[in-house]
């Protein structure tokens, strides 16, 4: 459901890799990127192991359209919604989402709504404009190193 990206996905995978690199706990998987054709989310979650517990994070602005997604359903079976706020955006299953979850099937994260979007990002970096509180500093290196975003319709 996402438009043109700007980056191909080895260097999206890389700043991955940088962004997570100092936090144990997170992990970087590359599934969805040896697979071709269309990536669906529910086709990720069945090639994962199933003994895990996923949680899957995400926006109030993605929450709202949640139910547009291929097998949204089924895709309540393997994770569970860690949703933070948006600007302008509260934290709101949809009346037929709301009824679809477990008990324990969304998790409001404590956080202040921030006006930063990737579109914006992107846009600021093919400006010239600084960036440097919105991103590790690793991944703004690699950005600057592989010039990428410079063009403004990325």
């Amino acid at each position: 459901q996402r438009g043109r990206l700007g980056a191909t996905s080895e260097h999206r995978l890389r700043m991955l890799e940088l962004a997570c690199a100092d936090d144990p706990g997170l992990r970087v998987n590359p599934i969805e990127l040896h697979r071709a054709g269309v990536t669906y989310t529910i086709d990720t979650l069945a090639a994962l192991p199933a003994t895990a517990r996923y949680t899957w994070i995400l926006g109030s602005d993605q929450l709202a359209n949640f139910c547009t997604w291929h097998r949204w359903r089924e895709l309540l079976q393997h994770v569970r919604l860690a949703v933070a706020e948006r600007p302008g955006t509260p934290v709101a299953p949809s009346p037929e989402l709301a009824q679809a979850l477990p008990p324990d099937g969304l998790v409001r994260i404590p956080f202040t709504p921030q006006p930063i979007s990737a579109t914006a990002i992107r846009r600021d970096l093919a400006a010239g404009r600084p960036v440097d509180a919105m991103l590790p500093p690793r991944v703004l290196d690699y950005i600057h190193a592989h010039r990428l975003y410079l063009d403004p319709n990325t």
